[in-house]
């Protein structure tokens, strides 16, 4: 994912978009499919590389997924 795409994001999308990824790596993980969960991982941490280059690091954002 290239930045750019992420930095004309919100804050919001780049969460909504962490926890789809996140379950699609988990149902990935269950099947097996190893490079896929690889390829997922990295695009999660784009996200959270994002979050974190932002103002006041916003990565506290993705708390909101434990609930």
């Amino acid at each position: 994912m290239k930045r750019a795409k992420l930095a004309d994001r919100t804050d919001d999308e780049l969460v909504h978009e962490f926890a789809a990824l996140a379950i699609e790596q988990d149902t990935a993980l269950l099947e097996n499919d190893n490079a896929k969960v690889a390829r997922l991982f990295w695009r999660l941490m784009a996200i959270v590389d994002e979050l974190k280059r932002r103002p006041s690091d916003r990565r506290t954002k993705l708390m909101v997924l434990y609930s």
